[in-house]
């Protein structure tokens, strides 16, 4: 079972971006989304998770202990 902090790096190492541009393109500050990756805070907010779907990246799969990694979203129009 991967913890939910660890997902949450993964699927942004898997956007490549920096926690500073992570947090400049989601409106979380830099500072919540180290806290968050390194399971110092429990809340994801709302922004965040908006941030990654709008990346497609699953997010049942950082949910969701069945997925053993973060995965994108294999066709997001079919989602909608």
């Amino acid at each position: 079972m991967q913890l939910i902090y660890k997902k949450l790096r993964e699927a942004r190492l898997l956007l490549n971006i920096t926690q500073k541009n992570a947090s400049l393109k989601s409106g979380i500050s830099q500072r919540d989304i180290s806290l968050l990756e390194n399971g110092k805070k429990e809340f994801i907010p709302v922004k965040y998770i908006q941030f990654l779907s709008m990346n497609n990246i699953d997010i049942n799969s950082i949910y969701n202990d069945s997925f053993q990694n973060v995965k994108f979203l294999k066709n997001t129009e079919e989602n909608i």
